[in-house]
């Protein structure tokens, strides 16, 4: 687990995206447990950049929030 994961799922459980915002140089993201989606934590991480960016042209529904969390890399 990478030191973001440990400060965003406190609790060591399964979390989902609930909330995403990107603003110049900025990322703000929303995480929730999946069996408490109104128990939000908050990060922003400032000066982001986007390296990559993967399209779904083909399955819409699969932006739709909440979604899975895959993991943080650091």
């Amino acid at each position: 687990m990478t030191e973001i994961e440990k400060l965003l799922f406190r609790d060591g459980g399964t979390h989902a995206v609930v909330g995403f915002k990107l603003s110049e140089n900025q990322i703000t993201l929303h995480v929730a447990p999946w069996t408490q989606l109104d128990a939000q934590t908050t990060a922003e991480f400032s000066e982001a950049k986007i390296t990559s960016l993967d399209l779904y042209a083909d399955d819409v529904d699969a932006l739709n929030l909440p979604c899975d969390i895959i993991g943080f890399d650091g």
